[in-house]
């Protein structure tokens, strides 16, 4: 089956069977996002695509017997498959994905390896020599392997040297369309994510508090989980703590009515891949502001689709915030370009025939019809 697609009954050519390796729907994050999206897409009718769930993220108990559970799956599905797609980040994320692309390999299937999040070659990099020289060979024996932007590229061949990979973005997936053309004018600053250091949540508190002193009707939501508390404590600190609210991890249409009604996404992060939330909202035609890294620039042309400031540049931040939520006209012709943007290149059709067409390359087919 790995030569091609299968012949059903009466020789009838079977849809070739796509096998998605990653965490389970129930997770929080980009990659079961990427992946929910591309079930939504017409990839799923063109091909007989597969979820196979390795992680569960509610609690470490469940983490172990998701993988566990998801060894024991794996066997069946990927002896069937014609593609393992793997999705992985860095660290445990890695390691436990390996497993599946051996696997997949063993039963003589093509794999295509997704690397996803802003950390992916630092952790590489960080490496000892063994676990490099590893990683370039698990790299090596896949067929394909897929980053998110030019820079994640450079990044990886910096770091393992000959290893080739090709530029495959995240999709945004479709709008809903029933909270559509929310009024942007209520002065809200919408942050989505985990609530760590890293994001740069702390600074865009710090941000955040300048930015009251200058736009007092201003709001700031930051949704997501992680440390909240620490959050909320550091916001009372700053005198802000009216001014910001914490709904936790948000979800379906409770998500896209936050980004649908923001005046702006905020995203100042210091390591990112492709982030969906970006993505996201720029399809609903919000206003970012977000740092200059990772694939961040290769989306955002600064002052044209979206503002850029350096990570860590708190001052800056506040003066980028408070330039969008001060002048209406100029908050309009960022998101209106910053929706024309993600339609042009970044829509889960125009993703999903890329990706469709990488398939039909493996398969030995052509470009797909």
């Amino acid at each position: 089956m790995s030569d091609g697609a299968a012949t059903g009954r009466g020789g009838k050519a079977a849809r070739a069977r796509v096998v998605y390796v990653g965490p389970g729907e129930r997770c929080r994050g980009g990659i079961a996002s990427v992946i929910g999206a591309y079930r939504q897409s017409g990839l799923w009718g063109r091909y007989d695509c597969r979820w196979l769930a390795t992680m569960d993220d509610r609690n470490g108990l469940r983490k172990v017997l998701a993988f566990l559970g998801a060894l024991v799956r794996s066997v069946p599905m990927l002896a069937r498959a014609d593609i393992v797609h793997v999705h992985t980040a860095s660290r445990t994320s890695f390691y436990r994905k390996s497993v599946f692309v051996r696997l997949a390999k063993l039963l003589g299937k093509r794999v295509v390896l997704q690397v996803h999040g802003g950390g992916f070659a630092g952790f590489v990099a960080g490496q000892r020599r063994l676990g490099r020289w590893m990683t370039r060979r698990l790299l090596g024996v896949c067929d394909a392997v897929l980053v998110l932007s030019e820079s994640k590229g450079r990044e990886l061949r910096e770091v393992l040297g000959g290893v080739e990979s090709e530029i495959m973005p995240n999709p945004s997936p479709p709008v809903v369309a029933s909270v559509e053309g929310q009024d942007k004018s209520g002065g809200t600053v919408f942050f989505a994510g985990w609530i760590e250091e890293h994001k740069g949540v702390f600074d865009l508190l710090e941000a955040f508090a300048a930015v009251t002193e200058r736009v007092p009707e201003a709001r700031l939501v930051v949704a997501g989980k992680g440390q909240i508390k620490a959050a909320a404590a550091r916001a009372a600190a700053l005198g802000i703590g009216k001014h910001v609210t914490f709904p936790g991890w948000l979800g379906g249409e409770a998500l896209a009515r936050a980004y649908a009604e923001a005046a702006v996404f905020c995203l100042p992060s210091y390591v990112e891949g492709l982030p969906m939330s970006i993505l996201e909202a720029m399809s609903y035609g919000t206003a970012v502001v977000a740092s200059r890294v990772g694939g961040i620039p290769d989306v955002i042309s600064d002052g044209l689709n979206g503002l850029l400031v350096e990570p860590g540049q708190v001052g800056a931040l506040a003066d980028a915030l408070v330039g969008v939520l001060q002048d209406g006209r100029r908050r309009e012709e960022l998101g209106c370009a910053a929706k024309r943007t993600v339609a042009a290149d970044y829509s889960l059709e125009a993703v999903s025939e890329q990706l469709g067409r990488l398939y039909e390359r493996l398969l030995g087919r052509g470009v797909a019809g």
